[in-house]
């Protein structure tokens, strides 16, 4: 390999360094420098010239700065398996020590109107909610993914149904839809996305497999029978939440 190929070579890597590298003003001024010639008399000098600047742009302590504010990753998967399994167990007392005081839940627009809120209340809401339908709850952890402060979890949720699951999919939080329980079981693919901010989790988005688990539990395709008991099942939860609402 001759010598100005191996040049060639040098000056894309620096050019890969310089594109992630983080300088002040008068650091730049020496990068730019190394970057003007382009005469062959000078080429040959830039060879070790950009290996000293690629040694440079390694070692440059801006360049290894982590953000302080930012949550170890260890620490991050750490939050978003309890967050799960606190949900799973019921595990109120848990709730405090894993979210943010502005903790929100981009999914409670169909959820009851006190899940609406933020903090650690509005997720003991949406636990208790969860738990009127469901029980025997447990999420399968398939990869746990952390990027700064964003993580991901890919799972699949395991539950019984041994209760009504209400809908409150609308702005005042009213019943929309009430399936009532045939006793089944399921199982259903979810991916979880969560912000983790002041160690602690701060926001929750999910990616739900809904249909799936409508058609293991029997709510789909609905039988007549079936769709005789929602109509009494929502008649029976507006009942319930008007008199909730009143006292």
């Amino acid at each position: 390999m001759g010598l100005f190929t191996i040049g060639a070579c040098c000056e894309e890597l620096s050019r890969e360094c310089f594109s992630v590298a983080r300088f002040t003003n008068a650091e730049w001024v020496w990068v730019r420098r190394l970057q003007g010639a382009a005469t062959e008399e000078g080429r040959a000098r830039r060879i070790l010239l950009v290996g000293a600047s690629c040694f440079f742009v390694a070692l440059h302590p801006m360049n290894h700065q982590s953000n302080p504010a930012s949550v170890p990753h260890s620490l991050s998967e750490r939050l978003v398996r309890d967050h799960l399994e606190i949900t799973a167990r019921g595990d109120l007392e848990a709730v405090t020590a894993n979210v943010t005081s502005d903790y929100f839940n981009r999914r409670c627009a169909d959820e009851p109107t006190d899940t609406r809120g933020r903090g650690p209340e509005a997720l003991k809401a949406t636990i208790r909610w969860l738990h009127r339908a469901f029980t025997e709850m447990r999420f399968e952890f398939h990869e746990v993914l952390v990027q700064g402060d964003r993580a991901v979890a890919r799972v699949t949720l395991h539950a019984r149904q041994h209760g009504p699951f209400v809908v409150h999919d609308s702005p005042d939080g009213r019943v929309t839809d009430a399936f009532p329980s045939n006793g089944r079981s399921f199982a259903v693919r979810q991916t979880h996305w969560f912000k983790i901010a002041d160690g602690a989790i701060a926001e929750h988005d999910a990616v739900r497999d809904d249909l799936s688990m409508a058609k293991q539990l029997g709510w789909i395709p609905p039988k007549p029978m079936f769709i005789l008991r929602m109509l009494l099942t929502r008649r029976r939860e507006r009942r319930r939440v008007n008199v909730a609402d009143q006292t």
